[in-house]
Formats: C-alpha cells, structure tokens, sequence
C-alpha cells in the first residue's frame, strides 16, 4: 500500500512541474531599483488567507507548501522556483475556490554614509502562476513604492530652474520664481510668453468698442416707439414692453369630448387675462350665433344654439381679445365620435346589438361596457376580463383587427366578425363590427385576459 502511494505522489509531483518565476524590481514611480532586496512567496485562497500551512493536494495526493524566499540580486532581479497553481486543489476549510501566490517583497535597509538611515519599502500582490516561466516585472514595478535617496535605487533629489524643490527624501515643498509680472485682470492685454509657458510680461492695450452701426457712425440715438420703454445702464440698452406683454392666461367652457348625436345647448365660454382687454370676440367654425361680441370686462359669454353632429368631427372655438397693441388667440374644441364596447357573454351572440345609455346590449342579454369615444387604435389594450364558462364579446369600428394577450404576449383568436348596424342612445346608426372570442374562457387566477390590438 505504501509502495502504491508514493508511486501515486511521485507520478502527481511529475506531471506538476514548477514554474521559474523571475522579475526585476524598478519602482514605477521613481525608477529606484529594490537592489538585494528580500522577498517571500506563500501560497494563498482565492481569497486572500494563508494555506501555505494547510494540506493542499496535488491531484488526490495531500501536499504542504511552504513560503518561499529569498534575496533579490544586487540588480534588483528575484527568481524562484514554485509549483504552478493549476497543479493544486485548495483544501475544504476555508473552502476558496482556488489557490494564488502572495509575493511579498522588502528594499534592503543599508547602513547610512553620513546621514539618517532610509525607510525599509515594502510592499505585497497576488498572482496566479502557471506555465514553466513567468515574468512579473511589471506587476511587482508598479506596485513598488519609490525609495528615494539612499533606499537601494536612485530618484530625483532636487529640482532647480524655474521650479524650485528639495534637497531632500520624501515629499518636498516647490517653490515657482517669480517673474514680476502683477497678478490681476488685464483689458485687451498685450503680453509675452517665455518658451516654458510663463507670461513674463503683461499690459492694458487700447480700449475698443462699437464704432459703428450698420452705416451708421457717431452718436447714436435710440427711439422708442408706443408701448416700448428704453432705459440704459452702462453699455447696456434695455427695451422693454410698457405695461408688460398682454396674454389670454385661461379659456375655458368650450370644451367637450361626446359621442355621435350628442347634443351641447348654450355653452358659456370663459377667459382670464394678464391685464384687461379693450375688446375680445368668440367665433366658432360650425358659424352658430359666430361671433360673439364679449362685453367688459370681457371674462365669459354664451353662445345662443346647440351644436351636434352625427359623424365624426371637431368644432373649433377661437378666442380673439385685444389691448389695442397685440392681439392674442386661444382655441378650444367639442370632438365628435361613435363608442366602442367590450364585454363577456354566453356563446352565439348575433348582428343584434341595441344601445342602453352607454352599453351595449347583446342578442344574449349581456352587456358590453363602454371603451371609450373613439376608433380603437393598433397597439391599444381593450379592457381586461374573467369570464366564467363565457366568451368575451367586443363591437369595434374596424373588421379586420387580429388581437394578441397583454397579459402573455400569446395570439389572442377570435372568430371573423360580424356586421352590426348598431344604433347608439342619440338614435344615430354606427356601421360596426362584432369580435368574438373563438373558445370558450374560463379565468382561475393571476392575470386577466386583455385583447390587445396587433394590427
């Protein structure tokens, strides 16, 4: 057996061979080199924790892999050798998904030549490895924190020129000679700029402006007309409405939205003003007692007759008040249009269909309720409804409609309709068209059925 399992151990450590991993250690930040600098790698989770004191298995064969480390050369190369993480199995407890290398790695601290001994830099990261070599130079470079003078590499010390800065490790205060010219707002100024940027002379140009306007040259003279008032400030000109610009805010009463044959007697039309008209008028474009002369202070007035239609249509009213400077405009309409219907019913409902207020009624005895005025429109949902052992009815003005399901997106099926003269509670005849549902519905729970129209 023992015999079995070193055979076993031997043939796992075989096929995982290590990888050589090598870099050379520059701080991104300051190009300082981490000569002879000391390093440790230790195999961790996934997620950050040490195992390298765990069992991790190498195929089925439980396996311990120590910290590795070492010192870099006295240029700054690392290189070790260790076992690839694609060769582990990272252990139960604490169940990471896998295994990385945490590479921690310290600058040398040498003895000082005359001065203060420099602050050890270290610094650390996690890295998979895997294949037979790999190069982590620029990954450990710029994680590296810079090591200044005297910290195994070498930096800028100080700076000199026009900016000014150190001798000195750390974090330096710059210092920027002045180049006498005078902070401040300068007008059409003329300056000159030194080849590094710096504005190094400054000074008021001539004064400018408007010489001319138009072909007009000199003094010039602004006249305001009626209702303009003209004030200056400064170079500014401003010109304003006197008394403010003259507005209808509201008219209202004009309004309607009915169904065919629907009859509006003597409506009353109201407005309010931003300020009070000199005069204002109604007309309308069925011309019935049009126009309407309003009296002051102009705010409503009836109009004398009654508007109906029996096909679909829009009367506009228009509004026309005046200040004896402008003259604004607002409208208002009555719209109009047959109503549709939707409903649930028994089975076999005919061209039958009379009107009682706004539903309708079928052969059945069933109602449909109203819809809405209006022709139905593609994409329009018509209702929502839970039959119990019925079909759902809908009389539309359209008779060629396919219909899908709100509620699931599936095709909803209807039988082809049927032609219905239906005659509305105003006595006027509507030519539609009758859908039914072509099974039989039962509704359980969740969401209803919502006919839909597709096209």
């Amino acid at each position: 057996m023992k015999r079995l399992l070193l055979l076993a151990f031997l043939a796992t450590s075989s096929f995982a061979q290590n990888t050589v991993v090598t870099a050379t250690i520059r701080s991104a930040a300051d190009s300082s080199l981490y000569q002879n600098c000391s390093y440790t790698i230790s195999l961790v989770s996934s997620t950050g924790q040490d195992i390298s004191t765990s069992l991790v298995y190498v195929g089925s064969i439980p396996f311990n892999d120590p910290p590795v480390s070492g010192n870099c050369s006295a240029y700054g190369v690392m290189t070790a050798s260790v076992m690839p993480n694609t060769a582990f199995t990272a252990p139960a407890s604490p169940n990471p998904s896998g295994t990385q290398y945490n590479f921690n790695v310290c600058s040398q601290r040498p003895f000082p030549n005359g001065g203060t001994i420099p602050p050890q830099r270290c610094f650390s990261g996690i890295f998979t490895v895997s294949g037979m070599a790999l190069d982590l130079s620029s990954q450990l470079s710029l994680l590296a924190p810079p090591l200044g003078s005297g910290g195994g590499g070498s930096g800028i010390t100080q700076l000199t020129g026009p900016v000014t800065a150190g001798p000195g490790v750390g974090v330096q205060a710059t210092t920027i000679t002045p180049t006498g010219v005078t902070a401040g707002t300068y007008t059409n100024p003329t300056i000159t700029v030194q080849p590094d940027g710096r504005i190094s002379a400054a000074a008021n140009g001539a004064t400018s402006g408007v010489t001319s306007l138009n072909s007009l040259s000199g003094a010039l003279t602004i006249a305001c007309g009626t209702g303009l008032s003209c004030t200056t400030s400064g170079n500014t000109i401003n010109i304003n409405l006197t008394g403010g610009v003259f507005t209808i805010n509201s008219f209202t009463g004009c309004s309607s939205s009915l169904e065919l044959g629907a009859t509006i007697t003597n409506p009353t039309c109201s407005a309010t003003y931003s300020s009070t008209p000199t005069s204002a008028y109604i007309i309308n474009s069925d011309n019935v007692d049009s126009p309407l002369i309003l009296s002051s202070p102009f705010t409503s007035g009836t109009i004398v007759g009654s508007f109906s239609h029996s096909f679909a249509t829009t009367t506009t009213f228009t509004l026309t008040a005046s200040n004896g400077s402008t003259s604004p405009t607002a409208t208002q309409s009555m719209t109009w249009n047959p109503r549709i219907f939707g409903g649930v019913g028994a089975a076999g409902a005919t061209s039958t269909v009379t009107a009682s207020g706004t539903t309708a009624v079928l052969s059945t005895g069933d109602a449909l309720s109203s819809l809405g005025l209006g022709a139905e429109t593609i994409g329009q949902t018509l209702g929502s409804y839970t039959p119990s052992s019925q079909n759902i009815y809908l009389l539309l003005l359209g008779g060629s409609h396919t219909f899908t399901d709100a509620c699931n997106g599936f095709p909803f099926v209807v039988n082809s309709p049927t032609s219905v003269s239906f005659v509305n509670a105003n006595g006027v005849t509507v030519s539609m068209y009758l859908y039914q549902s072509t099974n039989v519905l039962n509704y359980s729970s969740g969401c209803a059925f919502t006919p839909k129209v597709a096209s």
